[in-house]
C-alpha cells in the first residue's frame, strides 16, 4: 500500500507490489496499463502544444514585420501595399487557431459520445 501512497501526481512509473492473493495481479495490471496509457496521453498533448506553437511562431513573425512595415511607411501606395500584406500574413495564424479549436470541439465531442 505504501508503494501506491508513494506515487506523486504525474509519476505514471508502474506498480510493483508483492501480492498476498494472486486474484489481484490484474488489478495491478489493468492500473499500471493505465498509468502507461495516462503517459502517453500526456506527451503526445506536449508534442501537440510544442508543435502548435512552433507552428505559430513563424506567421506571428511575419505579421510583426508587416506591421512595423506599415507603422514606418509614409508613401501612400507602399502603406497600400503594407496594410495587404498585413492582412495576408495575420491569415496563416488565424486559420490554423481554427484549426487548433475545431480540434478540440471534435476530442469533446468524442469524449461526450466515449461517456455515454
Amino acid at each position: 500500500m505504501d508503494n501506491i501512497k508513494a506515487h506523486e501526481a504525474g509519476d505514471f512509473t508502474p506498480l510493483v507490489l508483492s501480492l498476498r492473493y494472486a486474484e489481484l495481479q490484474p488489478l495491478v495490471n489493468a492500473f499500471n496499463h493505465l498509468l502507461e496509457t495516462a503517459r502517453q496521453g500526456i506527451e503526445r498533448e506536449r508534442a501537440f502544444v510544442q508543435d502548435a506553437a512552433h507552428e505559430l511562431r513563424t506567421p506571428l513573425a511575419v505579421v510583426s514585420a508587416q506591421a512595423y512595415l506599415l507603422s514606418n511607411c509614409s508613401e501612400p501606395g507602399l502603406a497600400m501595399k503594407a496594410a495587404l500584406a498585413l492582412e495576408h500574413a495575420v491569415s496563416a495564424p488565424s486559420h490554423l487557431v481554427h484549426q487548433l479549436l475545431a480540434l478540440a470541439a471534435l476530442e469533446e465531442q468524442s469524449r461526450t459520445i466515449k461517456r455515454a
